[in-house]
């Protein structure tokens, strides 16, 4: 008897939440006469799980840029909370919760020169597993003339999981020693992930890329990137140096600001949460249905979805586009955001159809501020074999401007996390009994009939596979066909 350990996904829920809220213009700032753009930051600081409900409550960083009626780029700063339940009779304290949240889209709105409306929509994904045992019997040995149909299969069985927290905090230098005057904009991105297990501990390395885009005491926009390191210890008993480890980095709390006691400097600290799963791959042999020549045999088979492995399918796509963008000076950032909308999956490859978002920020010829156009790029493009879901990441960046036209330059990881699920069906519950009515008969003649398999025929009829194949001179054991005829020899 083996066993392994499964995590079972018992529930997946998707919920669409707005998140409404009216901004004032501080008194020290001027009025509005136009959004230019809005961004935000989300994050959860607190994840509540118990019996019957989950509860997230978060926050939503929003900075708000816009021109001011001194005709000059400005920025807002605001931090927006927002909280959503999801309650069910399944959910159980003891599962383990993932969960991913999005911000799909901001819009702004001036209600007056003094007062904005601002309205961000957030995807919240949710997926609960509940951890499983699983016993597999493969031995039959005190069964006589027993005849058992099997798989070897790798099986992936939980090792354990648990939590590690990690902290940036910097002052983030800037170049050019700039006065900061304001925040304008704001990205977290986390990347170069990777783990080292040793003495059941599991070090987590990844690093947080930092982008701040500011405005100046002078009324020039400039920016700010850099990388910093996040790294965790994570206890785990039993870990191996060759199991797999699956860590998610959720960001919980973020601290930007112009730094109040060293100028030059942006105050930051980032906290995060690394959810850490660990598994190891067995392979096992299933037994899915068995026989005995001279004994009857009951037993039941139990269902069950298994992962048979788990694998990241990574393919890398180049792109490269030139846009109009009249009267240019310089561009100060481009956001990027790619999905894949159509997956259409031949015998060996996949051909997808995207769609890329390109916003520009960048600066006019004819006056200094801020502008921002948003572009959508289609894409096509054929890739090795990949199924969904499928992620969209850049892993290169890089854009210049020439006369009226900006060129960027991309490097797509389309990237596919396949966790290869499969039901299988594990025997259980064996009873041997003695034969009661034995069939006497030598030779039978029979016609196949739809659903056949020389399994099914041999256990009819208690004789082995291997006979019926070499009786009847088959050269292939699994191609028969509907009223072939076989000969039965016992």
């Amino acid at each position: 008897m083996d066993v392994i350990e499964i995590n079972k996904k018992q529930i997946e829920k998707k919920k669409e939440i707005q998140v409404v809220e009216d901004v004032i213009v501080p008194d020290v700032k001027p009025d509005i006469v136009s959004i230019i753009d809005t961004n935000s930051v989300s994050y959860a600081y607190k994840v509540e799980k118990i019996d019957g409900k989950i509860k997230i409550d978060g926050n939503l960083d929003c900075y708000i840029v816009y021109v001011s009626s001194d005709g000059d780029t400005r920025g807002i700063q605001s931090t927006f909370n927002f909280s959503d339940t999801i309650e069910s009779s399944e959910i159980k304290e003891s599962m383990i919760l993932k969960y991913k949240i999005d911000v799909t889209k901001v819009e702004t709105k001036i209600l007056n020169e003094r007062k904005l409306n601002v309205i961000n929509n957030l995807n919240i994904s949710y997926e609960l597993y509940e951890k499983q045992k699983l016993e597999i019997s493969n031995e039959f040995e005190n069964i006589e003339c027993l005849q058992v149909q099997s798989k070897d299969v790798n099986l992936n069985s939980v090792v354990g999981i648990n939590v590690g927290k990690a902290q940036v905090k910097e002052d983030l230098k800037v170049d050019n020693m700039d006065n900061i005057a304001e925040i304008l904009k704001v990205d977290i991105v986390v990347k170069n992930k990777e783990t080292k297990i040793s003495y059941n501990k599991i070090l987590a390395k990844a690093e947080a890329e930092i982008s701040v885009m500011y405005l100046t005491e002078d009324n020039r926009i400039s920016k700010f990137q850099s990388d910093f390191p996040i790294m965790s210890f994570i206890d785990l008993e039993n870990v191996k140096e060759d199991n797999t480890c699956d860590i998610d980095y959720q960001i919980r709390n973020v601290f930007l600001k112009p730094n109040s006691s060293e100028e030059h400097s942006i105050s930051c600290q980032i906290d995060f949460e690394l959810i850490c799963e660990a598994y190891e791959t067995r392979q096992m042999k299933i037994v899915s249905d068995l026989y005995s020549l001279k004994s009857d045999i009951e037993f039941s088979t139990k269902e069950v979805e298994a992962d048979l492995s788990l694998k990241n399918n990574e393919n890398i796509v180049d792109i490269t586009e030139k846009i109009e963008v009249q009267e240019i000076k310089r561009v100060l950032d481009i956001d990027v955001n790619g999905k894949v909308l159509k997956n259409v999956i031949s015998t060996e490859n996949s051909n997808l159809e995207g769609e890329i978002e390109l916003k520009i920020y960048y600066e006019l010829t004819s006056k200094m501020g801020l502008n921002v156009k948003t572009v959508t790029v289609p894409f096509i493009t054929k890739t090795p074999l990949i199924q969904d879901p499928i992620d969209v990441n850049i892993i290169k960046k890089e854009f210049d401007s020439e006369e009226n036209n900006v060129i960027v330059n991309l490097s797509l990881n389309i990237f596919s996390r396949v966790s290869q699920k499969q039901s299988i069906n594990i025997v259980e519950n064996v009873n041997v009994k003695d034969i009661v009515n034995a069939d006497d008969y030598s030779v039978v003649l029979y016609f196949v009939k739809p659903g056949d398999t020389l399994w099914n025929i041999a256990k009819k009829f208690r004789v082995t596979v291997d006979s019926l194949v070499k009786v009847n001179d088959i050269e292939n054991p699994d191609m028969i066909h509907i009223g072939d005829k076989l000969y039965v020899v016992k």
